[in-house]
């Protein structure tokens, strides 16, 4: 359920700026063999709690938007409700079940994004639709107390923060229009009489 401040966030469009700023903590990755390389650490982005609710809210009505005017691809599973793993590997064995029964190859694939959130890219909202300025705008960001200092704020121009609760939305968002590019692909590529 959503609090009434956080609706009324959401209905004025107005995300204060303070609640956007981020303190990112480094901490060593396990069992790395040198600690003097950049990739030996990670960075975990703590938001303001009063911020996470305006996201939280803003995620669930953007998610009910999204299922009510069917704008993502039904392949697609992450971050919905009543689409999980379970879901996916179902649909999966079902098809390859059926394909197998008229004779047919199956085939599935998967893909791994590295640093998924972090290359977002802004301008792919505006050119499907959505407008998720006040969620975005105005970022900030600084680390903090690493070896014992504190890192100066900086402005955040690309990419969806991490640890936001409109984030594996606004994610789904972003890569919806690539189950068709895919699946268009495939359909070119497939021999002679087995398309579809």
């Amino acid at each position: 359920m959503c609090s009434p401040q956080a609706r009324e966030c959401i209905r004025l469009g107005y995300h204060p700026t303070a609640w956007k700023s981020a303190r990112g903590i480094v901490i060593p990755k396990p069992g790395k063999p040198d600690y003097g390389r950049v990739r030996a650490y990670r960075v975990i982005s703590l938001l303001y709690s009063l911020g996470k609710l305006v996201e939280r809210t803003a995620a669930h009505l953007l998610a009910n938007h999204l299922e009510t005017k069917r704008l993502l691809h039904e392949g697609q599973y992450g971050s919905r409700v009543r689409h999980s793993t379970v879901d996916a590997v179902a649909v999966l064995m079902s098809r390859t079940r059926e394909a197998w029964k008229k004779q047919a190859v199956a085939g599935a694939l998967l893909m791994g994004i590295m640093s998924a959130f972090n290359n977002v890219s802004r301008v792919i909202f505006a050119r499907l639709g959505v407008d998720p300025d006040q969620l975005l705008h105005a970022r900030q960001a600084y680390t903090a107390r690493m070896e014992g200092r504190t890192g100066a704020e900086h402005s955040i121009e690309s990419g969806i923060p991490q640890g936001s609760p409109v984030s594996p939305v606004l994610f789904e968002i972003y890569i919806s229009e690539m189950f068709g590019y895919v699946e268009e692909r495939a359909d070119d590529k497939a021999p002679c009489g087995t398309k579809g």
